[in-house]
């Protein structure tokens, strides 16, 4: 398989450099594109139409093109894939029942219709969408751990709106899943974040959905506070909140020896409570956690040369770095980024989301914050 990225700045000079790589014979069937909301993705959804191209995208809070991280730009990856190979479908709500875990559950159906042995690329709203929920419907298929990576839409930090879209229609409520014919196409992928446990372990002791309303039996928000000393309880505003936890991420357990990070999105000044990207139980136990600053960089760059030497060449490389580990990592997420890429020297893309979905250690695909997963595609 063919595959090349792209890195534009504008609607235009994306598709200078597709009609260029046309004229130059190459013919993409599909293409995975991540753009921030400043660029026009409806303009781009009919580009891609015109050309018959099929298209899997969304918005995003920062784009990577192979080495480097760039801001309101377009990330795009087009490959030549034998359209036998792969199915997409655009899966929004139909009714007011159809909450996330059902919305994973129809994707996870549709996958599993498209080929015996499949696998799955998704691309889910950013901040309507429960991620845990939607992990969980994912999982609910014909086969145990299949190999499911992603990542949740972003909106350069506005917290206001994400979008994800094919060529024909787009939705601000939805997952998108690009499902793969494993027997055709080898697609490996890890993540892996770097965070390291402080403090003693807390309970969450009320919870509703993604919504913590008290932590060691105190409203969330006061504890949050109350533990980080130094900001001031008497003006507290949901996106100065979600930036500081940034640097401090829950680290929730999830059996004796694997936790999944967790970060507030939101909270409210009112009710006292922190809303998070994905959803918890009461009786959940949790770690705060901190980034040992350019470790962490450093950690995920050796864990991906450590997962390098268990693959073959890979056609294409996605990479979904939640943007909270750019508010901690600063310059040092650049280096991140240019370290995989390094690995391989092939075609990447990637974005800065506002959630995960990866593989750890184990196999099992956990839904993610504050981690980076790399995902590598192979044509067989």
């Amino acid at each position: 398989m063919r595959a090349e990225s792209i890195l534009a700045l504008d609607l235009q000079a994306l598709e200078t450099q597709l009609l260029h790589l046309l004229r130059d014979g190459f013919r993409p069937t599909v293409g995975m594109l991540f753009c921030s909301p400043t660029q026009d993705f409806k303009a781009i959804m009919s580009l891609f139409k015109q050309y018959q191209i099929d298209l899997a995208g969304c918005t995003s809070a920062g784009e990577i093109v192979n080495e480097a991280l760039h801001e309101e730009a377009i990330a795009c990856t087009l490959m030549d894939l034998n359209r036998d190979y792969y199915q997409l479908s655009l899966i929004a709500p139909t009714t007011s029942d159809d909450d996330d875990n059902t919305i994973g559950r129809k994707a996870r159906a549709f996958a599993d219709n498209c080929f015996e042995n499949v696998a799955m690329l998704v691309l889910c709203s950013g901040i309507t969408s429960d991620g845990e929920k939607i992990i969980s419907g994912l999982k609910a298929g014909n086969r145990n751990n299949i190999p499911i990576f992603g990542g949740m839409a972003g909106d350069d930090l506005n917290l206001k709106k994400t979008y994800v879209f094919n060529s024909k229609k787009y939705v601000t409520n939805g997952l998108l899943v690009l499902a793969l014919n494993a027997d055709k196409i080898e697609i490996k992928g890890l993540a892996t974040s770097g965070w390291k446990s402080i403090g003693a372990t807390n309970t969450i002791t009320k919870a509703a959905g993604n919504m913590i309303e008290t932590i060691n039996h105190q409203p969330a928000l006061d504890f949050f506070l109350k533990f980080f000393g130094q900001f001031d309880q008497t003006n507290v505003k949901g996106k100065n909140v979600s930036t500081m936890s940034a640097q401090y991420p829950f680290q929730l357990e999830r059996g004796a020896d694997t936790t999944v990070l967790r970060v507030p999105i939101t909270v409210s000044e009112i009710d006292r409570t922190i809303q998070l990207t994905g959803s918890v139980n009461s009786g959940d136990k949790f770690k705060f956690s901190i980034s040992p600053g350019v470790e962490v960089a450093e950690q995920t760059v050796a864990e991906f040369e450590g997962f390098k030497t268990d693959i073959q060449t890979p056609d294409a490389l996605f990479l979904f770095s939640c943007k909270g580990r750019h508010a901690a990592l600063g310059p040092f997420l650049e280096d991140e980024v240019t370290g995989i890429y390094e690995h391989w020297h092939k075609p990447m893309i990637g974005f800065l989301s506002y959630g995960e979905f990866g593989n750890l250690k184990n196999g099992i695909c956990e839904f993610h914050n504050e981690t980076c997963c790399l995902v590598t595609l192979r044509v067989l």
